[in-house]
């Protein structure tokens, strides 16, 4: 099997410094239009740059993008919730009617309920509403109603579609992203060729010209850093030379949401500033150090990656600058 390999942008500043050196680039490139022409930059090349920069102004950033894929995930999330607390209930009855080593008891029991994907929950929910139905007698006197199966019932088919909201959510998703990536890296290869153009020209005859088409983009590799937390516990990964603006890509790859902040120690409890970040491992939350609490002067310098949940371990990648 071919091995995944992840996108590499042709650029390593941010969109917002793309668009703002495109924009200088242009009123370089217009006012020295009549010498560069010879060298194969027209106006109609400066206007196609243009277009190319217009086009990405106008498409979902990938905060935007993110946070509607969130909120999909969100309500995926609270429905996974509903249900399994109504499941649970009905088995807790079985329990009380029949005892644990009942047969009967048996036909109810899932294990490890709360750890099942969508997929198996909603699988294997319809089986409690069957045997539900079959000893609805025997599990009256315990407190099972014909309301409460009804419920389950209603509950897996709203998980269902919520599902497949997130599928399609993911799907639609990554077609921005793609759409976004390759304008953003047709708006630099076309900046950048004029650019590198300009400069060798002007280099013989005008060194205060050639600097105004000199390319700032290699500001080096982002820092990553990757890890399992275990249930309940805190990780955190070393951020080391940061700042304030430091751009953080964070994102939850394996378990369940995980929040991200800076604090004063590793045990410190989370501030209204931590980021929650839900498992999805195909997007990334972007953020700031500043954004999520780190305040170099106030000591809140030390990232921890906190796991709420008491019952599944997680997995985070952050990439840093």
């Amino acid at each position: 099997m071919r091995k995944k390999s992840e996108y590499t942008a042709h650029f390593t500043f941010s969109y917002k410094e793309l668009i703002s050196k495109s924009i200088t680039k242009e009123a370089y490139l217009r006012r020295d239009l009549v010498a560069l022409t010879p060298r194969g930059i027209t106006l109609a090349k400066i206007n196609d740059m243009v277009a190319l920069r217009v086009a990405l102004q106008g498409m979902p950033t990938e905060e935007t993008n993110n946070t509607a894929v969130t909120l999909v995930f969100a309500d995926r999330d609270e429905a996974i919730g509903l249900l399994t607390e109504a499941v649970r209930e009905v088995i807790l009855i079985a329990k009380s009617t029949f005892g644990d080593k009942a047969t009967e008891y048996k036909a109810f029991w899932i294990k490890a309920l709360s750890k099942l994907s969508p997929s198996e929950l909603y699988t294997q929910a319809p089986n409690i509403v069957i045997s539900g139905n079959k000893y609805l007698v025997e599990m009256e006197d315990y407190g099972l109603t014909g309301a409460m199966l009804t419920n389950i019932t209603t509950l897996t088919t709203n998980l269902v579609g919520l599902t497949s909201n997130t599928a399609v959510a993911e799907g639609d998703s990554k077609l921005v992203t793609g759409d976004r990536r390759s304008t953003a890296d047709g708006l630099y290869d076309s900046m950048n060729w004029m650019c590198q153009t300009a400069n060798g020209f002007f280099k013989r005859i005008n060194k205060l010209k050639a600097a105004n088409y000199t390319m700032y983009g290699n500001v080096g590799k982002p820092i990553v850093r990757k890890g399992k937390v275990k249930a309940g516990k805190t990780s955190s990964p070393k951020t080391k030379g940061i700042k304030a603006t430091t751009k953080f890509n964070i994102k939850t790859t394996s378990g369940n949401e995980l929040q991200y902040y800076f604090a004063l120690t590793k045990r410190s409890l989370p501030p209204e500033s931590a980021i929650t970040v839900l498992y999805n491992k195909n997007l990334f939350t972007t953020t700031t150090a500043a954004k999520l609490g780190y305040n170099k002067a106030g000591g809140l310098t030390i990232l921890n990656i906190l796991n709420t949940k008491d019952h599944n371990d997680a997995t985070y990648l952050v990439r840093i600058g």
